[in-house]
């Protein structure tokens, strides 16, 4: 992965290139004071904002194929979880570096399997679970999305949970 600081033409604070050609960029956000927004681009797409409920779509695809590597992942996911922080100033903001990119490689045999790359997923996945944090300490959708794709394979209340928006 590819790391890039500076001249970015988006006004992104940085931009990660991962090594199948997707891009993800980090924007400052508006909810909290140290909020980051997240957008990727994929394939030479626009930018786009990540949901839940696209990498776990993914998720299930790639559990579907093989679910032993798949809650291998999950696993890596719940454990980035309970470790990532919430950014606490804004120097950390600028400098947002991911700390979990060492999963295991043989994570890697699940790129065989759905849409986007394992390596993609976690780094994403990092980004909204700092992001989730640093907006809300108290905060639990991400872990509550990891567990019921860990432990349920009832699609109506993965997908319920991925996709609620606290209405």
């Amino acid at each position: 992965m590819e790391i890039v600081r500076i001249g970015l033409p988006n006004n992104s604070y940085v931009q990660f290139n991962c090594s199948r050609g997707e891009s993800v960029h980090v924007f400052q956000g508006q909810l909290s004071p140290y909020d980051i927004i997240i957008k990727y681009r994929q394939h030479g797409s626009r930018l786009r904002t990540p949901k839940h409920i696209h990498w776990v779509v993914d998720i299930l695809l790639k559990k579907q194929a093989d679910p032993q590597l798949t809650n291998q992942l999950l696993e890596h996911l719940i454990h980035m979880w309970n470790n990532c922080q919430p950014i606490i100033n804004n120097a950390q903001r600028q400098r947002l570096t991911p700390q979990f990119l060492d999963y295991p490689s043989a994570l890697n045999d699940l790129d065989n399997y759905g849409y986007y790359s394992t390596e993609f997923i976690v780094l994403v996945a990092e980004l909204l679970m700092v992001q989730e944090k640093t907006n809300n300490p108290e905060a639990y959708m991400f872990y509550k999305v990891l567990n019921s794709l860990l432990h349920s394979n009832d699609l109506f209340s993965i997908i319920s949970t991925a996709s609620f928006r606290g209405r």
